[in-house]
């Protein structure tokens, strides 16, 4: 139980709110006897299109609907909330019941910030480090005369940032926890996704773009869904002091939003290329010029890695969709007008793809693309005979695995290392095992 402070006026207080999320929203919540016992204020922010105010018959003169942002505060400290997503009011003899929902919290600090744009964003996300192959502790063992260890010290220490762009000074910095539970005591090596600025605030989705990109680029070498783990905002704002109130630094204030549960975390063999494999920074700059340049195509693809839910003929369809853009782009990048590129067929395309291509799947391109085709054919038109679910669950996998193969190249992985790396890869092993 809490009270909140309003956008419009902050020294202005509403008391009686609680609290809840459900995994799916933030919702706050306020109840009294009835609706006329509640603030005016309240009453607008329940109201729908069909109430009509005496006051404000044209609805604007005051807020109607959740405000953009809201700072509850209780005993715990303070919530902000951003991203309206509704709201609710029920009526009954006992009372009203007037419920705001909202996507985003930002939690702590003692201050009223605006967090409707911010300075700094933490991501973490599971996988990073093992991508990166970066460490921070250093374990050295000790031996007696027979071999056997005797003992074991740790050095902890986090590496310097690593620059990914200039971009919102967008990098992968290096961190560690510790903890101790009873008799044990653990290190925790963490690696998180930086971008941070300063003067102005920038809009959420320009810090979250740089986030997501990494994310994707993960997600394209593994093959594996990858979620953010914690998330971190910052604001100049909101600054951490000392007791006697001086400024030391920006708070990072933990971020909530409705998501499910990180995914498992790929293996480090999983990768069909790493961080160094593309050269690094350089690398990641590539790929979010590829994925501004290509994401037509690359969205389609992208989305199969999350949702695998579909049938496999909506999913084959979709690769095809995927494919058929990156080709068309690149008939584009070379010299191509649009309307000769409109012009060409989907195995037309394709073919594009796989000639852009050094290192490739253990097929022929005539069988790729003739076996894709009659696939996208058949489920995208009904006078067409519908390939078999074996031929569509090969040619599914031989899809994804172009794409990524076709990406690691565009990133400058060199072609002997990406060889070697897909005589391993599971996804190639196991087209090599089902045919």
């Amino acid at each position: 139980m809490g009270w909140i402070h309003t956008e419009r006026n902050r020294e202005s207080v509403i008391e009686g709110w609680t609290l809840q999320a459900d995994g799916e929203l933030f919702r706050l919540i306020h109840a009294s006897r009835g609706f006329f016992g509640l603030r005016d204020q309240v009453t607008r922010w329940a109201s729908d299109g069909s109430t009509g105010w005496g006051d404000d018959p044209d609805r604007t003169k005051y807020q109607y609907g959740p405000p953009e942002i809201l700072w509850f505060v209780d005993s715990s400290g303070c919530v902000t909330l951003t991203k309206p997503a509704g709201f609710g009011h029920r009526r009954s003899g006992y009372g009203d019941r007037v419920e705001l929902r909202y996507r985003r919290a930002v939690l702590g600090g003692p201050t009223l910030t605006d967090y409707r744009r911010i300075n700094g964003l933490r991501s973490e996300l599971p996988g990073l480090r093992g991508w990166m192959a970066v460490a921070t502790t250093q374990p050295v063992s000790t031996l007696d005369n027979e071999g056997k260890v005797v003992s074991v010290s740790f050095s902890v220490t986090a590496p310097a940032a690593v620059r990914l762009t200039r971009n919102l000074n967008l990098e992968a910095r290096p961190s560690f926890s510790t903890r101790r539970d009873g008799d044990t005591f653990a290190v925790d090596e963490l690696l998180y996704i930086q971008s941070q600025v300063r003067g102005p605030a920038r809009p959420w989705d320009e810090h979250l773009v740089l986030h997501r990109a990494v994310r994707d680029l993960l997600r394209v070498s593994s093959w594996m869904p990858m979620s953010f783990g914690k998330q971190f905002a910052s604001h100049t704002d909101d600054r951490q002091r000392t007791a006697d109130g001086k400024s030391f630094g920006p708070r990072w204030s933990g971020v909530e939003t409705p998501k499910s549960s990180p995914p498992p975390v790929p293996d480090r063999h999983d990768f069909l290329f790493r961080f160094g494999d593309i050269n690094g920074g350089p690398g990641v700059r590539r790929w979010l010029r590829l994925r501004s340049d290509f994401w037509r195509g690359l969205a389609p693809l992208l989305d199969l890695v999350e949702d695998r839910r579909a049938p496999v003929d909506i999913r084959v369809a979709q690769a095809a969709i995927g494919l058929d853009a990156i080709g068309y782009q690149l008939v584009l990048e070379s010299g191509r007008t649009p309307s000769e590129a409109r012009r060409m067929s989907h195995e037309s395309l394709l073919r594009r793809v796989w000639r852009d291509m050094s290192v490739h799947p253990d097929v022929k391109q005539s069988y790729w693309v003739d076996l894709g085709n009659r696939c996208y054919q058949g489920t995208k038109h009904a006078d067409r005979e519908s390939a078999s679910l074996d031929e569509l669950l090969e040619v599914e996998k031989l899809h994804q695995l172009v794409f990524r193969l076709w990406v690691a190249q565009r990133l400058g992985m060199e072609r002997g290392v990406l060889a070697d790396r897909l005589s391993t890869d599971s996804m190639s092993l196991s087209l090599s095992q089902n045919r």
